[in-house]
């Protein structure tokens, strides 16, 4: 079953990842039979407090355009919620960097992820992932420079950043994350809170503010599909 929205930027694996034995997971099953979300909701935010309540976790490619539309109305909602954040996850649908994707099928991705956690690691990840995201024909690596420059980042330590062996690895710790959640395409949200201890997977951005809204304002919600809750 392909659940990700027409709109987004889906890939087709090569072959599928074995299931885990069933015995070695707790907890319910979900769309992907077995396989739990990979990220704990304590941590580190992109945007947003990191003891905020209430978690948005997103798996995003800075080449996707559904993802530039979701992130954009995302990290707009938790700039006006103290009590929200989101946790964002490099997914890029590029097998220069994730090797559950079968070829280049976005060229910049990876590099643009890297961009991103160096972005991230100077407090201006907002400011450059939206340039990116509004700039998707314009990443090669000298345009990444100009964005960052144009973000005010440190550009020495940016330049630096990017090519450092610490980055990749964290970008590929990330992929690995959206591997062992099962990730088939990008954008892919999920959200903390509204049901409980516990993620539920959600198809877009307005079901993610809808969630939150209803819950911080105790209106009854109604139980997510069983597919949905992990």
């Amino acid at each position: 079953m392909i659940w990700l929205p027409l709109a987004a930027c889906v890939h087709r694996a090569p072959a599928p990842i074995a299931p885990p034995v069933a015995t070695a997971l707790p907890g319910p099953t979900g769309y992907h039979p077995l396989i739990p979300v990979a990220v704990a909701p304590t941590e580190r935010a992109r945007l947003g407090s990191d003891t905020a309540p209430w978690v948005i976790l997103e798996f995003s490619d800075f080449e996707c355009p559904h993802c530039a539309a979701t992130y954009l109305k995302l990290s707009g909602y938790v700039a006006q919620r103290p009590d929200v954040k989101l946790i964002y996850r490099d997914y890029p649908i590029s097998n220069q960097c994730n090797p559950r994707v079968d070829a280049v099928r976005h060229e910049h991705a990876c590099a643009a992820a890297r961009a991103g956690l160096c972005a991230d690691q100077q407090g201006r990840f907002d400011a450059l992932a939206r340039k990116m995201f509004a700039n998707q024909a314009y990443l090669a690596d000298t345009d990444l420079a100009l964005m960052a420059a144009a973000a005010d980042l440190d550009v020495d330590a940016f330049g630096r950043c990017v090519v450092s062996a610490d980055t990749n690895a964290a970008l590929l710790r990330e992929v690995e994350q959206g591997i062992n959640t099962g990730i088939l395409g990008t954008p892919t949200l999920y959200v903390w809170g509204p049901w409980g201890p516990t993620w539920t997977r959600v198809d877009d951005a307005d079901g993610v503010i809808a969630a939150i809204d209803a819950a911080i304002d105790h209106q009854s919600l109604a139980a997510p599909e069983a597919d949905r809750a992990y």
